[in-house]
């Protein structure tokens, strides 16, 4: 069902916003949920989507709020999330998510919010030593 919503948006490319929260969506994430240029917000919380998150998020996206908690989406987190340089909130809670906590996170410069919770994250959570602030906001 949520796949065929996508298909109709693509026509949309300047779209900004997409929140389709608790709307009991059902299935995986399209990988083309994270391809539009211009999108700010991606709100699918609350709903009931399987699989992984995409895992192809481009260097040229803009996005700043990824809200993707609540839902039954497993697997890790995609590297490509480093690629999100504009992001300002990211949450993942309530998921079936393993993973160690992946230091390349506090390279998101604009993150005020990381949301993990209720999840299977493992491992130390500790400063790269990188020249630049761990996690500045």
């Amino acid at each position: 069902m949520l796949a065929h919503f996508i298909a109709l948006g693509m026509a949309f490319s300047s779209l900004v916003i997409l929140n389709l929260s608790h709307n009991k969506l059902t299935g995986p994430i399209p990988q083309c949920h994270v391809a539009f240029p211009y999108l700010l917000v991606l709100d699918l919380q609350m709903n009931k989507l399987v699989g992984t998150i995409p895992r192809n998020f481009s260097k040229s996206n803009s996005l700043q709020t990824l809200h993707f908690n609540g839902n039954q989406l497993q697997g890790s987190l995609p590297l490509s999330l480093a690629n999100c340089s504009q992001l300002e909130i990211l949450d993942v809670g309530e998921n079936l998510i393993m993973d160690r906590f992946l230091d390349w996170l506090e390279d998101l410069q604009e993150l005020h919010a990381l949301v993990l919770r209720e999840n299977k994250f493992y491992g130390s959570i500790r400063s790269s030593n990188k020249s630049t602030q761990s996690f500045p906001k």
